[in-house]
Order: C-alpha cells, then sequence, then structure tokens
C-alpha cells in the first residue's frame, strides 16, 4: 500500500504509492499527472515470504542466546521480563541507529517501540508510543507513569 510507484518515462517519475494511485494516472512531485496508467511495481511481497522468515528464525535465535546469557550472568538478580525489556530496549535503539538515528521517525498510526499497536502516548522527544510499551518502560506514578527516556534512544533522552 505504501510502496512507490516505479513508473517513469522522459517527462518523469511518479510520486504515488499504491494506496493513492487509483486511476488518476501517474503524478510528477507537483500533483501533476504526467502519463495515464495503472500502478507499476517489480515488488511482490510473496517473493520475500521465505527470506522474511528465514531472517526472523536468525534473530529469534539470536534473541534467545542472548537472553540466556543475560540470564546466567544476572543469576535470578532481575526477573525474567526485565531482562527481556532491557534487551529489546538494546535491539530496537541500535536498530534505529543504524538508521540515522529513532529522531528521523515518527508515526501515530504504528507505535515504534512494538511496531504492533496504535500509539496514544506522546513522549517529549516526540515519539508516540502504545499504552503496552508505556506500561513496560514507564514508572508507574499513581494513576499515571513517568518515562525518564524513551526507549526508541535511551541514551539520547536520559
Amino acid at each position: 500500500m505504501h510502496w512507490p510507484c516505479e513508473f517513469s518515462n522522459t517527462r518523469g517519475r511518479c510520486v504515488n504509492v499504491s494506496a493513492r494511485h487509483g486511476k488518476k494516472g501517474h503524478q510528477n512531485d507537483k500533483g501533476k499527472v504526467f502519463a495515464v496508467g495503472d500502478y507499476k511495481s517489480a515488488f511482490k511481497s510473496i517473493d520475500y515470504k521465505v527470506k522474511w522468515m528465514n531472517i526472523i528464525e536468525v534473530l529469534l535465535a539470536d534473541f534467545q542466546e542472548e537472553l540466556q546469557d543475560l540470564e546466567n550472568k544476572n543469576l535470578q538478580q532481575l526477573d525474567h521480563v526485565e531482562l527481556i525489556r532491557k534487551l529489546h530496549m538494546k535491539n530496537i535503539s541500535q536498530f534505529y541507529r543504524h538508521l540515522n538515528g529513532a529522531r528521523s521517525y515518527g508515526s501515530h498510526g504504528t507505535c515504534l517501540c512494538c511496531l504492533i499497536r496504535i500509539p496514544e502516548y506522546a513522549l517529549r522527544c516526540g515519539h508516540v508510543l502504545c499504552s503496552k510499551c508505556v506500561v513496560a518502560y514507564g514508572k508507574a506514578r499513581r494513576a499515571t507513569f513517568e518515562m525518564d527516556f524513551c526507549p526508541l534512544h535511551p541514551d539520547k533522552t536520559r
């Protein structure tokens, strides 16, 4: 739905994404239609299914191994959920560092911490998290939660 159209000719390159293309034709970055035609893309998600599943399996195995190492080092000083939370925060902050930092990304449609739920709570840095992530990374204070840092870039917000 959000993959850009790949049509181009001597008059320009289409900037429409699949969800916005419709029957209006190919448009340039000024919104002017420069060619008639349907959305074009060589990308097919089904082609990447096996590769995607293999990557997930490798990352999950790495995560489990790292979790086991942390459990062995901590010798039950931290509970299992706290270890997972710390490992997840480390992994997501590393992920965003590879993409020029988390400050370059924002979404009001998907929580960028868990990539599962709809975000509801805005942080000082501008990121918006879902209630589950706020509970996971925040500190309970009566009827509210305080967050000392954003889990997407904890080293930048402390």
